[in-house]
């Protein structure tokens, strides 16, 4: 097999592994809809899928808690030292954890779920995760 295919094979075995991931990882009912999301905007989405915040800045505080959990997608552009999104997730046992989304494109996760009565915040935008 040469290199050229087996990058393709490659690549659309990791694609379809993202998506797999992606379905499982957000939570059912929440699905952020790059149409709903302004390009070069990070976006949280609560349980049903309505969009709650939105920005092309940071978040310095928390929001939440989500009911049913919710979404945060990077719909954000690429550009060398601001395109990839930073946040905590705090749960509601109060444990933390971070989650760092990259933008649109690069192949990689723009996406991440915010667990049942889950609180996010601070998020930021950061040069890699």
């Amino acid at each position: 097999m040469t290199s050229t295919k087996l990058r393709r094979a490659f690549g659309s075995a990791a694609v379809a592994a993202l998506i797999g991931f992606s379905l499982f990882a957000a939570p059912s009912s929440a699905s952020a809809a790059p149409s709903d999301c302004p390009r070069g905007y990070v976006c949280v989405y609560d349980a049903d899928g309505d969009r709650v915040w939105y920005s092309q800045g940071g978040l310095s505080g928390k929001i939440g808690p989500f009911p049913g959990g919710g979404t945060v997608y990077n719909n954000g552009w690429p550009d060398p030292g601001a395109d990839h999104v930073k946040y905590t997730v705090t749960r509601s046992d109060r444990s933390t954890y971070t989650v760092c989304l990259h933008y649109p494109g690069d192949d990689t996760p723009v996406q991440g779920a915010i667990p049942n009565n889950g609180f996010i915040g601070p998020i930021s935008w950061v040069a890699a995760c």
